[in-house]
């Protein structure tokens, strides 16, 4: 769940297709790298081999065992990145990663783990939305 589960742009970054990348939002119905799988795409082939259920349905979540969470930045090069909002629901965060980060902490109170994959291009700042303390809650 969350807005980098199946977003090749995400995944690839600045530097890539375009200088400053893009996300698949961006690339007018397509994506932007076609030769390998989105973090979803490569769950869900694994699933089929391996054997075991990738659910995407955000109101089956109660029924999974872990959860994983993938949120990221926008993809960027060089100084398109400086922002004093570092946070990972602030100026470049991913639309959509604050109601995600949302709808997964009410979920996983009641019913699991989540595993979160942050695709940012630095350390991450979750302190403004409570860090590790509020993920323990």
């Amino acid at each position: 769940m969350g807005p980098a589960a199946n977003d090749s742009g995400v995944l690839c970054g600045g530097w890539t297709y375009l200088w400053q990348g893009g996300t698949d939002a961006d690339a007018e119905g397509g994506r932007w790298c076609t030769e390998g799988p989105t973090i979803l795409e490569a769950l869900q082939a694994s699933a089929a081999e391996i054997g075991f259920e990738i659910v995407t349905d955000p109101e089956q979540m109660e029924e999974c065992d872990v959860i994983l969470l993938c949120v990221g930045e926008k993809p960027y090069a060089e100084w398109y990145g400086d922002s004093e909002d570092m946070s990972i629901t602030g100026a470049l965060a991913l639309d959509g990663n604050k109601e995600a980060i949302e709808k997964i902490a009410e979920t996983a109170k009641k019913y699991g783990t989540v595993v979160s994959y942050d695709l940012n291009y630095r350390p991450s700042m979750w302190s403004a939305i409570g860090g590790q303390e509020k993920a323990r809650e």
